[in-house]
């Protein structure tokens, strides 16, 4: 009699890559993805030095000029206006901008506005000046506007950003008190701040009053 014998190769296992530090590794990644986002926040605030713990709230609404006239801000068809007592067209707000501060001079003749515009990606930042003079002080005067101080402009005739951050004074005459905040245009920098006078028909610095710490 014939006799085989059988011999039962072994049957090899296809290996499979463990699934559980996979995981663990996308989850340590999801768990640093909200400090990344964070630091990169920090980087882009870092970048401008006026940020706006409101934006796109309008911190000024209502002017009082006296003799119960008011400059008003105001919306139509979901623009922004500023409403002056007398002239017959409001002023149109450019989009995305609001009003940070405002000031008028002690004969109330002259109104500084300052407007910033909210950022796309985090809070705000300095955008212009708008100032407004009238003949007089009635209902029936006649309103010169100008928007100026532009910040790209700013940043062009320093050599570094350059941004106004309060108003603190203005008068009839054409100048204004303002405090300014300058920065080397790469970021991280240090923030100077100072106060100064400003001559609002040439858009000049006159003279450095202050320099804040």
């Amino acid at each position: 009699m014939l006799s085989a014998t059988l011999t039962r190769r072994p049957v090899s296992t296809p290996t499979v890559a463990p699934v559980v530090p996979a995981l663990e590794r996308s989850a340590r990644n999801y768990r640093t993805m909200p400090l990344i986002r964070s630091a990169f926040i920090v980087a882009l605030m870092a970048c401008a030095p006026l940020q706006a713990a409101t934006p796109g709230e309008d911190r000024v609404t209502s002017i009082n000029l006296g003799e119960s006239l008011r400059a008003e801000i105001g919306y139509d068809m979901n623009c922004k206006f500023l409403y002056l007592p007398g002239r017959e067209v409001p002023i149109s707000i450019p989009f995305g901008a609001w009003i940070r501060d405002a000031k008028v001079s002690p004969n109330r003749k002259t109104i500084l506005l300052l407007l910033c515009r909210s950022r796309h990606d985090v809070g705000s930042d300095y955008f212009c000046c708008l100032h407004c003079t009238r003949s007089d002080t009635s209902s029936a005067a006649t309103w010169r506007a100008a928007f100026i101080l532009y910040e790209p402009s700013l940043d062009l005739a320093f050599d570094r950003r350059t941004m106004i951050e309060e108003i603190r004074s203005v008068s009839d005459e054409g100048h204004a008190t303002l405090k300014i905040a300058q920065s080397a245009a790469r970021a991280p920098s240090r923030i100077l701040r100072t106060i100064e006078d400003w001559d609002l028909a040439t858009q000049s610095r006159q003279k450095i009053l202050e320099r804040l710490k």
